[in-house]
C-alpha cells in the first residue's frame, strides 16, 4: 500500500513540475493584435525585433508571426515563412497590417528597424 501511495505523489508531483515550467514572456514593445475570424483589437501582442532585418509578434496563446524588412521601405514589412497576402496600411503615427485572420497595429516608430540591432 505505501508503494501505491508514493507512486501517486510522485505523479502529482511531476504533472505539477509539467504545469509550472512556463516559457518567459518574450522581451519587446505590447502592440495591438486581433487574432482570429471576429476578434477586437487588444493590447496583447508583443513585438521583438530579433535581428536588423527581422521581428517576430508573439501572440498570447503562444503562437507567433515572423516578418522581414521590406529593403526598398524600411517601415513596410514583408511576411516570413512562406507567408502570402499580407495587407499593410500605414499612416503618419500607425501601421495596421493583416494576415489571415490575424491583424496587427502598432506605431510606426515600433516598425523601424534599427541598423544596430
Amino acid at each position: 500500500m505505501s508503494l501505491r501511495i508514493f507512486s501517486a505523489g510522485a505523479l502529482t508531483t511531476l504533472l505539477a513540475a509539467c504545469g509550472g515550467n512556463m516559457s518567459p514572456e518574450p522581451d519587446g514593445e505590447l502592440i495591438e493584435c486581433a487574432i482570429g475570424a471576429g476578434a477586437q483589437f487588444e493590447p496583447v501582442c508583443t513585438m521583438e525585433h530579433v535581428s536588423a532585418d527581422e521581428l517576430v509578434i508573439h501572440h498570447p496563446g503562444g503562437g507567433f508571426r515572423r516578418f522581414l524588412r521590406d529593403d526598398q521601405n524600411p517601415v513596410q514589412l514583408i511576411a516570413a515563412d512562406g507567408a502570402q497576402g499580407l495587407e499593410y496600411v500605414e499612416n503618419e503615427t500607425h501601421a495596421e497590417f493583416a494576415l489571415d485572420n490575424e491583424k496587427y497595429r502598432a506605431e510606426t516608430r515600433l516598425l523601424e528597424f534599427s541598423a544596430n540591432e
